[in-house]
């Protein structure tokens, strides 16, 4: 026959499967926090007709993120066009700000960027940065 206190024992037991399974989400949650706690963004104002010039500097560009330490993905974006320019951003994922500014102050960050200002005739301005720390 069972107790009181089995009872009780075979309640807490019925209830653990949720409770794990909220548990499980934030673990989840913290996990992905973890694995994006910085996202670097460059912004470029594009002269109309030369967005496919910009993308193929892009594809073909050499960016020595690979081995870098803290590095998770890049993407290239495009946004909306105007009359006056097309705008895309550069997003790079960084486990932090840390990684982020350390790759900045390296030689893959200089090989990376070196020949640069070849192309200046397809920006319009120098490109915007914007800095984030992932909150979610």
């Amino acid at each position: 026959m069972e107790t009181k206190r089995d009872i009780r024992k075979n309640r807490v037991e019925y209830e653990n499967p949720i409770s794990k399974t909220t548990e499980n989400i934030i673990e989840e949650e913290n996990t992905l926090k973890e694995k994006m706690k910085f996202i670097a963004m460059n912004r470029f104002k594009i002269v109309p007709n030369r967005e496919k010039d910009f993308e193929n500097i892009w594809k073909n560009r050499e960016t020595h993120l690979n081995d870098v330490s803290g590095f998770i993905e890049f993407h290239l974006v495009k946004g909306n066009s105007e009359e006056t320019h097309t705008v895309y951003a550069s997003h790079s994922t960084w486990n932090s700000r840390k990684d982020f500014e350390v790759w900045t102050k390296s030689e893959a960050f200089r090989q990376a960027h070196k020949g640069a200002g070849e192309h200046s005739s397809i920006y319009l301005g120098h490109p915007e940065f914007e800095g984030f720390e992932v909150i979610i």
